[in-house]
């Protein structure tokens, strides 16, 4: 329980099984006497990737929810009364996880990974994520640049695309996309991840 408003603090730490094992494992809810700004930190005492699912209500709202992607270590920064936790293995090894929720300010930047394969048989399909202002799209083979990467807007149309070689260094912005279509030129399978940049 957050307790007072101005100086508050909860953490809760957590092993995760190995990534082909595991799935979202609850590791913390707190709640506070009211409204404030929380900051949110992320970290793996072993220095192994995980995702966290982070979900938090302002007063009597229905809430928000964002998923971010941990390297080692992050920090979210949010607004809410409630504020809950979640956390899957990204490693293949077991994760020690923590989580620590305290009242305070910070700007924050954060991304998502989304893992995938795909192959000229047809486009792979990735919904845009809460919180996206932009995502770029990586292979393992940096010579395999003959991808195209298609912008489908929340009414269904494509509205722009791009080719994998010719993104910006910042990424292609999402707007008021609702789908990325990423579609490489080869029949091989193509491992791929696409990274988010979120405002968050």
């Amino acid at each position: 329980m957050f307790g007072r408003r101005d100086l508050s603090v909860r953490a809760d730490r957590i092993t995760l099984e190995p990534s082909n094992e595991a799935g979202w494992t609850d590791v913390l809810f707190s709640e506070g006497e009211s409204d404030g700004w929380r900051i949110v930190e992320l970290s793996s005492a072993n220095g192994r990737p995980f995702d966290a699912e982070l979900s938090w209500s302002a007063a009597n709202g229905a809430g928000s929810m964002a998923r971010v992607t941990v390297a080692r270590a992050g920090r979210v920064c949010l607004f809410g009364r409630t504020v809950g936790v979640k956390v899957k293995n990204l490693h293949f090894l077991p994760n020690a996880v923590g989580v620590t929720v305290a009242d305070g300010f910070a700007h924050t930047q954060n991304q998502l990974e989304v893992r995938g394969e795909g192959s000229a048989s047809g486009p792979v399909s990735i919904r845009v994520p809460a919180f996206a202002r932009s995502v770029r799209f990586e292979t393992y083979d940096p010579d395999d640049v003959s991808g195209v990467l298609w912008v489908i807007d929340g009414d269904s149309k494509q509205r722009s695309a791009v080719r994998v070689s010719e993104q910006p260094p910042e990424g292609v912005p999402v707007g008021g996309a609702s789908e990325i279509w990423f579609w490489p030129q080869r029949e091989a399978p193509l491992p791929f991840r696409a990274i988010f940049h979120l405002n968050l």
